[in-house]
């Protein structure tokens, strides 16, 4: 039981430090990687992680290719249609993505992966994949986590939603700029 406890603080010790250093860490993975294939995971695969791949292909064209994937059991669930509408109002094509599970070949074809929240690097720490790929989406606004909106409110989705954008926005300036300053 002790043991047990113990573990459990450990574990969420790490997080609460993971989080704390998101923006860093995240800034170094853009510095050092080549970021030619992008995975963007969050628990459900069905709101962030979509949303979030679906931007980065439109807004980065050819430049990378792009995958989302999650962690819940269950494969072929449908994005939500409160957030297909917020997708297609920005352009994001949502009404034919599918969820998806993460698997070991994900991990390994991934140059950097994208996470959303301390849940999504837990599981990905227990997946053994390498913390130099991990990048927090939600350290684009100094905010280190964006939370899961399942559950929440239409109001707090789409609050949820125009973070997540605002993020992946600014995490789309950063991959244009890295490879500016690369070709130069």
């Amino acid at each position: 039981m002790i043991s047990s406890l113990a573990s459990a603080a450990a574990w969420r010790l790490r997080c609460l430090l993971a989080a704390q250093s998101a923006e860093r860490s995240s800034r170094a993975v853009l510095s050092t990687n080549p970021l030619r294939r992008l995975l963007v995971v969050c628990y459900g695969n069905i709101y962030r992680s979509p949303y979030v791949a679906g931007l980065l292909r439109a807004r980065l064209g050819g430049m990378c290719e792009v995958r989302s994937s999650g962690f819940h059991p269950v494969s072929g669930r449908r994005s939500p249609a409160e957030v297909v509408a917020i997708g297609a109002a920005c352009a994001i094509e949502l009404s034919g993505h599918r969820s998806a599970r993460i698997s070991a070949d994900d991990l390994a074809w991934a140059d950097a992966i994208i996470l959303m929240d301390r849940h999504n690097w837990q599981a990905l720490r227990k997946l053994a994949a390498d913390p130099h790929k991990l990048i927090w989406l939600g350290s684009f606004d100094g905010g280190g986590e964006i939370p899961d909106p399942y559950g929440l409110s239409q109001p707090e989705v789409r609050e949820a939603m125009q973070r997540v954008h605002r993020c992946a926005e600014a995490l789309v300036r950063a991959i244009r700029a890295r490879r500016a300053s690369a070709a130069a």
